[in-house]
């Protein structure tokens, strides 16, 4: 009897291995939580520097970003726009050949992009931390808009407060309205920013950021606008005299993800990118803080003179640029966006 049930066991188990190997599957190599899993590659595009404060973060978001998903990245970062302009990047990134940028994003794919850099949305660093953080008019109407773009706003990386550049010319009194003696100053192609120019008595020229280094050489423009403290000293103080601390814009960077990429990532992978931009965000508003006081003091140690406006000159740019400038950019905003931001900032 003995012999008859092992007979039968063996038997069994023989039919038991045939047909698992007919069945043509095999157990899979390693679980999706494996720690033999794939690292995700992620190409990261920056306009800025390594030597920019901007990189440190990045460099910093990285690592905190792979120390909350069990080291499951590999960044790629690529400075000083080596994977292209902006404009072409935010293509890539749509399309997920690029996976992540830290810069500007074309607003010829949507011009709502515009609200962004209206003037005059905040008058400091710490009232930027409330208008651009999570919560934010323009972060939450920004994610919003990106999103039916196909990308994923992660956040902002503050730079600093946006003034105005002067050359060797500079009006009596340049912070005033219509105080601007016509001096020829370079613009961004926003209508609401050649309005504010305008009625500050400057003459706005429109030119792309790539040429005001020469434009400024060869009188082509006086001035310009368009960058913040930092990048005005590390770029152009070989052209510049004096510098306007008009706080017109906080001047940043979208931190977007690329959201066909996004959906290929795990829920503990998108997570931990989101809590690092918010670290990224709030480290920005710190360094920004600090170094405003510190960056004046080089633009004085380097021959540039600056300039701060009073508090009534102030005042009145603000009021101007809301009920005047910001009108301007309704057809780019479009009717809904612009309702919201008027209503948001009670101006009738």
């Amino acid at each position: 009897m003995k012999k008859q049930v092992i007979a039968i066991l063996l038997v069994l188990a023989l039919c038991a291995a045939l047909v698992g190997c007919g069945s043509g599957q095999s157990a899979p190599a390693a679980s999706s939580g494996s720690s033999a899993a794939e690292k995700v590659t992620i190409q990261v595009h920056m306009a800025l520097s390594t030597e920019h404060p901007s990189y440190k973060r990045m460099e910093a978001f990285a690592a905190r970003a792979n120390e909350l998903a069990n080291n499951t990245f590999e960044f790629k970062i690529y400075p000083n726009s080596t994977l292209g302009d902006y404009t072409v990047v935010t293509e890539e990134l749509i399309r997920g050949t690029v996976a992540m940028m830290v810069d500007s994003v074309n607003t010829g794919i949507d011009s709502r992009f515009d609200l962004t850099f209206t003037p005059y949305l905040c008058t400091s660093m710490e009232d930027a931390a409330n208008v651009f953080g999570p919560g934010g008019f323009v972060y939450e109407k920004d994610k919003e808009m990106l999103a039916e773009n196909q990308i994923h706003l992660l956040g902002f990386d503050m730079l600093g407060m946006g003034g105005m550049e002067l050359g060797s010319n500079c009006p009596e009194h340049p912070c005033a309205l219509g105080g601007g003696e016509g001096l020829q100053v370079r613009s961004p192609g926003n209508e609401h920013l050649r309005v504010l120019l305008s009625e500050l008595g400057y003459n706005p020229i429109s030119l792309n950021y790539s040429d005001i280094y020469t434009s400024m050489q060869t009188g082509v423009v006086e001035g310009f606008i368009g960058a913040d403290a930092q990048s005005a000293l590390d770029q152009f103080k070989d052209v510049i005299s004096y510098h306007l601390a008009l706080d017109m814009c906080a001047a940043c960077q979208y931190i977007a993800f690329s959201e066909t990429v996004w959906q290929s990532l795990s829920a503990e992978q998108q997570s931990a990118l989101e809590t690092a931009a918010e670290e990224m965000f709030a480290q920005s508003i710190t360094d920004s803080i600090a170094s405003d006081s510190e960056i004046y003091g080089k633009m004085e140690a380097a021959g540039i003179q600056v300039i701060y406006p009073t508090d009534e000159e102030m005042s009145a740019i603000v009021e101007m640029a809301r009920t005047k400038a910001w009108p301007a950019a309704k057809d780019r905003l479009g009717d809904e966006l612009y309702n919201a931001l008027m209503e948001e900032y009670g101006v009738a």
